[in-house]
């Protein structure tokens, strides 16, 4: 539903995506996608860190 790319403003080169998925069953596709699996094989030279932070709406 929702997929945001935002760089750090005081750590340049650091990047966060924010993403809101419909339901987990959509993110587990996603996440199974062979374009997505793709990338992270691709970018790992590149990639220092993924940290995945899996969030609820309070408010």
């Amino acid at each position: 539903m929702q997929y945001d790319l935002h760089e750090s403003s005081v750590e340049p080169g650091s990047f966060l995506f924010y993403e809101i998925w419909e339901t987990q069953t959509h993110l587990d596709a996603h996440a199974a996608s062979d374009h997505l699996t793709s990338h992270v094989e691709e970018s790992r030279d590149w990639v220092a860190q993924t940290k995945l932070l899996p969030l609820d709406l309070i408010g």
